[in-house]
């Protein structure tokens, strides 16, 4: 019988729990030949069962009498809940529940756990104590159920469904959903708007499971403050964004927490987890465009070709994630038309034909407003502009000629004809009067250059002003020769001025100038000399006459009647003149300082009546005067080393503005004598200061801080001599060039000891420098000293020099036992390391500091279970290095480190305060509770003075072994062996192990033996048995011994129930010993179930320990494989085939249909998905199956009951075929009645015999030859063995007639009477009456097939 791991029927359920009867469908197929089943013989039937009647009630009666007798022993009864709450971090191993269980027969009871979710726990199967088996998880599932099973091994087990609920605890912490969360915002989004809304799932309940949310961090840090997380999850904005002026990226650190909840020993709890939100910032078109080169200027060449590059503009869209194409054009332009853009590149060019000239009101620069426009809308859906400037400068082209114009204050125009006057013999350089010459070249700078000159009669009388000018000037006609402008002579002259471009001298202009001469008193006042030099003192006073200069004129009407003028008019500050006279005399003394102003010039004008005029140059020289006292600046200020060989020279220096290479400017230089004048030289004539000798800091007074003043005189050689001075800073700078010194050489100090850090004293040394950096001194300790003393370096006041304050090092005391008396050496360092020696001599003072102390490793040896005379063990002996001391002895704790804890049970031990350790007369030592016993003692001096008096130490306390001890089992538990297939000769069927609580190698030493043997059937009834069973020691390690329960001869398969072995084990060396019996528990073949694997052999033996593991976690049994074999099918798929048994500990096992519900209903996929993938495809039974009674009585019972059915049968079966013999005589008699009364054309002659094959006539058939009466065989004599008479009962119903196909004769039809059971009234057609119908057929045709089918009674008819 063949099952799969898909069959849904249910089958009988068989499990440690016991069995229960369940549905099983079948289908049962028969095939009848028959017509007619008894259809008209119901009142027989019923007869017989009312016979029947009477029989079924004996037997139902016998049924419950023997089932009572079986039941008379009560099952055990399951009183507990069967809802049971624990919290979900229960941690392994921890107490659960109880299963409490009653017996009224006072049975030993043995506790279990089954089902699905059993696998959670472990049961005590002694005491029914429940623990944590597995990890608990009320997130995967809240509920576990299973059934709690007890049995008193006498029936199948009770059970008991019980549902754990599992309490929440806050073992899980917040998960995010849907990370990673990367959210991009745009970055115009408005503040206290939301961003995003983060999501954490807590599987926890209440507040455990209740999320909220805040925000641990913003990177990059300047993102601080523009987010915010509500505790619901919503981030939101609280800043402004921005794409191109702040960051494009934002990491936010987000956690979630939950409300807390309790764990463990923790009542409040709190769990959390955090994510980061990537936020990226999405540009939007929101900024104007931005010129990148504008404002600018540029430059373009007059003349320039249409067309040609002027500037390229460059504008950008700072929008950088949106960049939008720009488009350009000329807004407006200072001068239409010229210039022209590229609305993409942003190309400008010229437009037409350039002419710097025509914009001259301008200067040749063209202003022109750029715009830029984004192509695309912004977000206000209107496309963004922006306007600059750009200044194109026309440069010039040297394509214009000088040009003469005649200007007024409005415009100017050209002319080339000019008219003027002037009078004759004009004064050199006066201009002609009433010429309004301008020259114009309307070039631009160097092109617009030009040079003008005279041409004509009068070239040589007259010259010309400017002669050479840029771009414009005004032009002037200068009487050049007065001689040869007569009016006497011509009264006009005609001149050419000519304006030519040296650059191009083919631009040349020309202009005509007539210039009449005027008639006018023409003789000027004339001087003796042309130029004058005169002199004058400085700073004379107003009035001081300097010369008298007259002119003489030939015009004897000016005689006396010459006016004098100084010019210009600016000389007039300084001098005057008498204007009838022509006395120069001084007008402002106090301005005339020669040393601002050394030299003046001045024109002496004469005039006539007639305004003629003459002039004299005037070269006035202010002569020198001591007047001004030489100048130094503020201070002089020199840094000098001290010491020899130092070079050092200073230049003082003072300036006399006086007339130089004078007495009134020289200078000579002075030290003003003073203390420290001497130590130094100064150049009286160079000013140049240096040494008279090496300088000496330490020389000077401390007071001054190295810093010496000197006045410096400065005095010319005038008269008076005038003087200043100076005051001069030499800061004589400090060199190390002295060393530290000892106040004295030696000291003597004293210092208690023990005391850490103690202050001891002070030793005191100077350094005759005058700075820090130089007399700072510093101290050491060397020679006997270092590192046990240590030195502070303070400065003591009033410039004394720096204490050494000596001290005992802070991690260091000193010890008059151990050294009473140091030397060492003090030595004073200063910076560059310049020593002195002082030494110190210390005399350590004694104090009682030192703490007593116990030797290390002490060990007391004392024997177990033994009394020692007086009760002492040992004497502990602590030491003291103080000279006066008293120790005292305290036992603190004891320790016993077999114990987990260490604490012990029972204190063995005492210690008197004089360090004896003693028994304790109320606990006798025992080896076996602890072999080793640490006494933490403490030792006091109480004369400690200073410091701990006291110290503690460990006193080991070594047990010694007696053997006291019998050898104990360990826990022995139930086996199972498999009859008739594990149970040869030589078969191990158990294992047992004791241990002995000795140590001494000798003393546990022991052995196994087996005792005796019993065999308790399955309806307890106990038999006595050989020693069939031999126990083989296995070799010993430590105080444990193993050794395996072998069978000594095949065990009988027929026995169910178990065998209780009695195992001795014993100390081989004195015989203390212990018995245990063990048991186990048989198993038959009934059980084996077989399991089809679609993987070959090799694959199966690779994969055998995880597909063990899913079938005994499934099952909750532990897996036997018996037998392991491959089959080879007409297939491409391997079929491996594993004989199994699944056993639980108290010996029941599984059929193969429990195993596939089992394995098919586990809630827990994981085990049925490792099956199906390691090829489980089929769950059989390995024998075939046994339903045999657990018991004598039930077997007993079971023989009754087939005897029953049996004697039911056989009556109903001899019932049934006397009824239908009978019917078939009163057929047959009357159809000898019909055939006698038949009359047929061809009928042969005789009669024919009713219910035969046989005529009586000759040329008939016969099948047998037997002799017959017919009249008086009514076939009543049924019970003949004769094998022949059913061949003869042809007239039989039960033929089975199959008429030819071409037999159309009508069959006759022989009514039959109604009987009075009320059969129905159906057409029963006579066979007798089909063969006679038959007597038609001509001879040849062929003859009907007939057939038949012979009935066998059997249960089915009923």
């Amino acid at each position: 019988m063949t099952s799969s791991l898909t069959d849904s029927r249910e089958l009988r359920d068989c499990n440690q729990e016991g069995c229960t009867r369940q549905r099983s469908t079948s289908a049962h197929s028969f095939s009848f030949n028959r017509r007619h089943l008894f259809q008209r013989h119901r009142s027989v039937l019923s007869a017989l069962q009312a016979e029947m009647g009477q029989v079924t009630i004996i037997s139902f009666l016998l049924l419950v009498t023997l089932t009572a007798k079986v039941h008379c022993n009560t099952v055990p009864e399951i009183v507990m809940t069967t809802l049971i709450r624990i919290r979900e971090d229960t941690r392994t191993g921890v107490f659960a529940f109880q299963i409490n269980a009653t017996d009224a027969d006072g049975d030993k009871l043995v506790y279990g756990l089954s089902g699905p979710d059993s696998n959670f726990f472990n049961a005590d199967a002694g005491t029914g104590r429940v623990t944590v088996r597995l990890k608990l998880d009320r997130e995967v599932k809240d509920v576990l159920t299973f059934k709690v099973t007890v049995t008193d091994n006498v029936y199948f087990p009770v059970s008991k469904v019980i549902n754990v609920i599992l309490i929440d605890a806050n073992d899980n912490f917040p998960i995010f959903q849907g990370t990673p969360y990367n959210v991009k915002i745009p970055e115009n989004k408005p503040i206290g708007s939301s961003i995003f809304h983060v999501t954490a799932g807590d599987t926890d309940l209440g507040s455990a499971g209740a999320v909220s949310y805040s925000l641990s961090g913003v990177s990059p840090p300047d993102g601080e403050g523009l987010f915010a997380i509500q505790s619901t999850g919503i981030i939101s904005l609280t800043g402004e964004l921005s794409f191109t002026e702040k960051s494009t990226f934002y990491q936010l650190n987000v956690t979630a927490k939950d409300g807390g909840g309790p764990l463990g020993d923790d009542p409040q709890h709190f769990e959390e987890s955090s994510t980061f939100v990537f936020l990226t910032v999405e540009d939007v078109p929101n900024l104007d465009p931005q010129f990148s080169n504008l404002p600018s200027a540029a430059n373009v060449a007059e003349g320039a070709v249409v067309g040609t590059t002027v500037f390229i503009v460059r504008a950008r869209d700072p929008d950088a994630g949106v960049n939008s194409p720009i488009l350009y054009s000329i807004k407006s332009s200072s001068v239409d038309d010229l210039f022209q853009i590229d609305p993409n590149s942003g190309v400008i060019t010229v437009r037409s034909l350039l002419d710097r000239e025509q914009y001259l009101d301008s200067d040749g620069v063209v202003t022109l407003e750029i715009e830029a426009k984004e192509t695309k809308p912004d977000v206000n859906n209107v496309n963004a502009v922006t306007n600059s400037e750009l200044h194109i400068t026309i440069t010039d082209l040297n394509d214009e000629m000088p040009e003469f114009y005649s200007c007024t204050p409005e415009s100017c125009a050209i002319q080339k004809m000019f008219t003027g006057n002037i009078n004759e013999h004009s004064a050199v350089g006066l201009p002609v009067l009433g010429i309004n010459m301008t020259v114009i070249d309307k070039d631009k700078g160097e092109n617009s250059k030009f040079s003008l000159s005279i041409e004509g009669q009068g070239k040589d009388a007259f010259s010309i002003s400017p002669v050479l000018a840029i771009s414009s000037a005004n032009v002037q006609i200068l009487m050049r020769s007065p001689a040869d402008v007569d009016y006497e002579k011509t009264t006009s002259i005609t001149l050419t001025v000519i304006a030519v471009d040296p650059n191009k001298e083919e631009f040349k202009s020309t202009a005509t100038v007539t210039i009449a001469i005027n008639n006018i008193n023409d003789n000027s006042p004339k001087f003796q000399s042309e130029t004058y030099k005169l002199t004058v003192e400085e700073h004379s006073p107003a009035g001081t006459e300097i010369a008298i200069i007259t002119a003489t004129d030939d015009d004897k009407d000016d005689a006396g009647k010459i006016v004098y003028r100084l010019l210009p008019e600016s000389v007039t500050e300084y001098f005057t003149v008498d204007p009838a006279t022509g006395k120069i005399t001084v007008r402002d003394g106090d301005r005339l300082d020669r040393e601002g102003q050394s030299f003046y010039t001045a024109t002496l004008q004469a005039k006539d009546q007639a305004n003629n005029t003459g002039t004299a140059n005037l070269e006035i020289t202010l002569l020198d005067k001591n007047d001004n006292a030489p100048q130094i600046r503020e201070t002089y200020i020199a840094y000098v080393k001290e010491g020899p060989g130092v070079d050092f020279e200073m230049k003082i220096r003072a300036t006399d503005f006086d007339q130089p290479n004078t007495n009134n400017s020289k200078i000579e230089y002075q030290i003003v004598p003073d203390e420290f004048s001497n130590y130094f030289k100064l150049d009286q004539d160079t000013g140049v200061l240096t040494l008279n000798g090496p300088l000496d800091r330490e020389a000077l007074d401390p007071s001054l801080n190295g810093v010496i003043e000197l006045n410096v005189t400065a005095f010319d050689k005038g008269t008076p001599p005038l003087g200043t001075w100076v005051k001069v800073e030499i800061n004589v700078e400090d060199i190390n060039d002295n060393e530290p010194l000892f106040k004295q050489k030696e000291y003597t100090f004293t210092v208690k000891e023990s005391e850490q850090g103690a202050f001891i004293n002070s030793v005191l040394a100077k350094d005759l420098d005058q700075t820090v950096q130089n007399n700072r001194i510093s101290f050491r300790i060397t020679g006997g000293g270092a590192g046990t003393f240590s030195v502070r370096s303070i400065q003591a006041p009033d410039n004394a020099g720096y204490w050494g304050n000596i001290s005992v090092d802070q991690d260091s005391a000193l010890d008059y036992e151990t050294r009473k008396k140091y030397t060492f050496t003090v030595e004073a360092l200063d910076p560059e390391q310049q020593t002195d020696t002082a030494t110190v001599h210390l005399n350590v003072e004694d104090v009682n500091d030192e703490t007593p102390s116990l030797s290390t490793g002490i060990v007391m040896l004392v024997t177990e279970n033994t009394t020692i005379v007086g009760g002492k063990v040992g004497v502990i002996v602590g030491k003291d290095v103080d000279t006066n001391h008293e120790l005292k002895y305290e036992l603190l704790s004891t320790e016993c480190p077999c114990n987990e804890t260490g604490v012990c049970q029972e204190e063995w031990f005492l210690v008197e305060p004089s360090g004896q350790v003693m028994l304790n007369p109320e606990y006798v030592v025992d080896y076996e509770m602890c072999a080793q016993v640490l006494l933490h003692v403490q030792v006091t001096d109480v004369l400690t003075e200073l410091g701990k008096n006291s110290s503690e130490g460990t006193i080991t306390i070594e047990i010694k072994d007696i053997n006291d001890n019998a050898p104990e089992f360990i826990q022995v538990q139930p086996n199972f062996v498999v009859l008739a297939e594990s149970t040869e000769k030589g078969t191990s069927v158990a294992s047992v192990s004791a241990t002995d609580r000795d140590t001494d190698p000798e003393n546990i030493g022991m052995t196994f033996e087996v005792l005796e043997v019993k065999f308790v059937s399955n309806n307890n009834q106990t038999e006595g048995m050989s020693i069939i069973f031999q126990a083989e020691d296995q070799p010993q390690t430590s105080t444990d011994r193993l050794a395996i329960i072998k069978s000594l001869q095949s065990l009988d398969p027929k026995k169910k129930g178990k065998y209780v072995v009695t195992v001795q084990v014993k100390n081989i060396n004195d015989g203390l010993s212990s018995t245990s019996d063990v048991v186990i528990f048989t198993v038959d073949q009934s059980f084996r179930v077989s399991l089809e694997f679609r993987v070959t052999v090799s694959e199966f033996n690779e994969n055998q320990a995880i597909i063990k593991w899913a079938l005994e976690s499934a099952t909750g049994t532990t897996v036997h494989i018996v037998k392991i074999s491959g089959q080879t099918e007409q297939r491409a798929t391997p079929l491996t085939v594993v004989d199994t048994y699944f056993i639980y500990p108290n010996g029941t096992a599984l059929k193969h249909d429990t195993v596939l519900n089992m394995v098919n209903g586990n809630p827990n996929t994981e085990f049925r998905d490792t099956l199906s993938q390691n090829g489980l495809s089929g769950v059989n039974a390995g024998v075939e199956e046994n339903q045999g009674e657990v018991n004598t009585e039930l077997y007993i019972l079971m023989g009754l009951a087939g005897g029953l059915v049996i004697v039911l049968v056989v009556m109903t079966t001899l019932l049934v075929f006397m009824r239908r013999n009978y019917t078939r005589k009163l057929k047959a008699a009357k159809a000898m009645n019909s055939a006698t009364n038949a009359i047929l054309d061809n009928q042969k002659s005789g009669p024919v015999v009713p219910g035969t094959n046989k005529y009586t006539r000759e040329g008939a058939n016969p099948v047998l030859n037997l002799n017959i009466d017919t009249t008086t065989d009514l076939g009543f004599d049924e019970e003949d063995s004769n094998a022949d008479r059913s061949s003869l009962n042809s007239l039989d119903y039960n033929i089975d007639m199959n008429m030819s196909e071409k037999d159309t004769m009508p069959m006759m039809v022989i009514e039959e009477e109604e009987e009075e059971n009320g059969y129905d009234n159906n057409s029963y057609y006579e066979p007798l009456g089909a063969a006679l119908a038959q007597r038609g057929k001509k001879r040849g045709t062929d003859s009907p097939s007939l057939s038949f089918t012979e009935p066998t009674p059997s249960t089915t008819d009923l």
